[in-house]
């Protein structure tokens, strides 16, 4: 039996994504316009248990849907498979799948006192195994973008009459950077192996390495970079 890897809005790593610049989203629609976009889920899992069984028991996260036809944004609760690079919406406690093409989504949660967004878009040219309907995580909105693709994060156990289990695997994930002309690098949290995957940037990712004593080792230290990076980039 397969379960499903579901995106969950947790603490852990939401003070990396504050510092996401905005998506300037527009208003939503009416539940008309909704019905026009979205169709119920009724095809059944590979054991015969029903969609809306599976995810009703789920965190549902609010968002902010923006689609590629430009079709007016959709405001509502939302889950993302992971594992199926699927994106769910609720509506009347019924689990509705989207059926025309998503282009990016903002989860927006509350995390202490402030508003974190959480960027995710797709669309992106194709790479390795990654093709234009993989979703990223946009860790830097710049002219030069940071993105990741996650793996498996967080397997939900939902065995009938038993209460919700979690185990968190080991982070399986990879950092992608999208240059100016929308090609797409692999890219690594190491300075040396930074400026040899982005040679065009070597110059100015050692000036800021040394400037800022920056240590390039984790993620939090990459969108730091990146933000560098794209001030650097703009100030020239």
């Amino acid at each position: 039996m397969r379960y499903p890897v579901l995106f969950i809005l947790g603490v852990i790593g939401l003070h990396a994504n504050a510092q996401l610049a905005g998506t300037g989203i527009g208003s939503g629609s009416t539940v008309t316009g909704r019905m026009e976009v979205y169709s119920w889920a009724q095809r059944p899992d590979e054991d015969g248990t029903d969609l809306q069984k599976k995810f009703l028991k789920q965190d549902w996260t609010y968002g902010i849907v923006k689609f590629r036809s430009g079709r007016p944004d959709i405001h509502a609760p939302l889950l993302f498979d992971v594992f199926d690079n699927t994106l769910y919406f609720l509506q009347d406690s019924v689990v509705m799948e989207f059926v025309d093409s998503v282009s990016e989504v903002n989860f927006i949660t509350k995390f202490n006192k402030d508003t974190v967004h959480m960027l995710y878009r797709r669309f992106y040219a194709p790479i390795q195994a990654n093709s234009p309907a993989t979703f990223y995580k946009v860790l830097v909105e710049a002219k030069l973008q940071l993105l990741k693709c996650s793996a498996k994060t967080i397997l939900l156990f939902k065995e009938p009459g038993t209460p919700e289990q979690r185990r968190e695997d080991p982070p399986e994930c990879l950092y992608f950077a999208c240059l100016p002309d929308g090609k797409m690098v692999q890219v690594e949290p190491n300075a040396e192996k930074l400026m040899n995957q982005l040679p065009e940037y070597r110059d100015a990712i050692r000036d800021i390495i040394q400037k800022e004593k920056l240590k390039v080792k984790d993620e939090q230290r990459m969108i730091q970079l990146f933000i560098h990076l794209n001030n650097k980039i703009q100030a020239h």
